[in-house]
């Protein structure tokens, strides 16, 4: 698996460089608001059913698409520390 992994403060570009990245590459892009869009929905941001939620979201499609193989820019808005990837240590390489 391919991943490319963009973190940094809010509003500095982080989702159009993963955009054209993608362009110039072929690779997927996954970013944050893909999840918090979604969650956003049904629950308020910051709620405890918010959280967990997004982060579910993200640890399974993560999961998933590191089984798979699939190759992926993953775009992250969000403080590294809140992401809980566990099961991507079963990752092949």
């Amino acid at each position: 698996m391919r991943l490319v992994l963009l973190f940094g403060p809010q509003a500095v570009g982080k989702m159009t460089v993963g955009q054209e990245l993608a362009k110039m590459t072929g690779l997927k892009l996954f970013h944050n608001h893909m999840t918090i869009d979604l969650v956003l929905n049904f629950f308020e941001y910051g709620t405890p059913p918010f959280k967990r939620l997004v982060n579910s979201f993200r640890n399974e499609i993560l999961t998933e698409v590191c089984h798979f193989e699939r190759y992926f820019a993953h775009i992250l808005n969000t403080i590294l520390h809140e992401m809980k990837y566990k099961n991507l240590s079963s990752c092949k390489r």
